[in-house]
Formats: structure tokens, C-alpha cells, sequence
């Protein structure tokens, strides 16, 4: 019988970056939580308790998400993705420490690459616009 995927989104989202067309998309593809690591009290007991399928973060700082409780989930099955838009001029040893336990997407083929090369789960990953924000037919030719 088929199972629903049950999938968290661990993001960054407030009133100046609300990442729509992404939340949205990630909810189109079954069971859709989603939390703000930002603003919650424990992340880290959040997920240690976590019986998602699919977790897709957006974290990009050291010191959020516990290495342990991250190795747990990725024992129990749960496959575990990391996004960032960023370009930094070096990547943050942070991506390094997490990259065992979850693939890692990046906005740049360059360090997406960087990170393959040590031997990680690393890919480009695109993004594009929300068309819901453009008004095709108020264009002119």
C-alpha cells in the first residue's frame, strides 16, 4: 500500500524572505510541516523526536542543529536535504560537518562541486521565480 511521505521544512522564512514558491512546492509532495529554526525554542528536541520521512533544511549557521540527533535521523532512514542560496568566498565548515548525514544543495555549481569533491552528496540546485508575482498579461510586447 502506498504511504504518504511525511516531510519537514526546517527553514528560514519571515516577513522580508518568505520563501512561498518553495514551502509551497514542498508541500505539494505529501504530508507538509514546516517550522522557522529562527524562532523556535528547540529545534534540536523538535526533531530528535521526528518521525518524518523527508527533512529539507534551510540552515546556514554552526551551532543550530545538534550533529547527533542529526546521525540518528539519518540511521533511522529519514533522508535529509540542505539548501542554501548563498555564495560565500569559502564555504563554512559547518556544510563539511553536516554533509554526512544529508545532501546538500547549493544555488552554485562551483562549491556544490567543492563539497562533491570531498566526497559528499553535494548537487546545484535552481531556483527560479514565483510566476505568481508577475502579471504576464500586463506586459507588453
Amino acid at each position: 500500500m502506498y504511504k504518504t511521505m511525511k516531510i519537514l521544512y526546517v527553514g528560514i522564512y519571515n516577513h522580508a524572505e518568505q520563501q512561498e514558491s518553495l514551502r509551497w512546492a514542498l508541500a505539494t509532495l505529501g504530508d507538509y510541516e514546516e517550522v522557522d529554526w529562527a524562532s523556535h525554542e528547540d529545534i534540536n528536541g523538535l526533531l530528535s523526536h521526528s518521525d518524518h520521512d523527508v527533512i529539507f533544511f534551510q540552515v546556514q549557521t554552526d551551532g543550530v542543529l545538534n550533529i547527533e540527533v542529526i546521525r540518528k535521523l539519518k540511521e533511522r532512514g529519514c533522508k535529509m536535504f540542505n539548501f542554501t542560496g548563498d555564495v560565500r568566498k569559502e564555504i563554512p565548515m559547518f556544510y563539511f560537518n553536516v554533509a554526512p548525514f544529508m545532501t546538500t544543495l547549493m544555488t552554485n555549481k562551483t562549491q556544490a562541486d567543492i563539497i562533491k569533491a570531498a566526497g559528499f552528496d553535494s548537487h546545484y540546485f535552481q531556483i527560479g521565480y514565483n510566476d505568481q508575482y508577475r502579471d504576464w498579461e500586463k506586459l507588453s510586447d
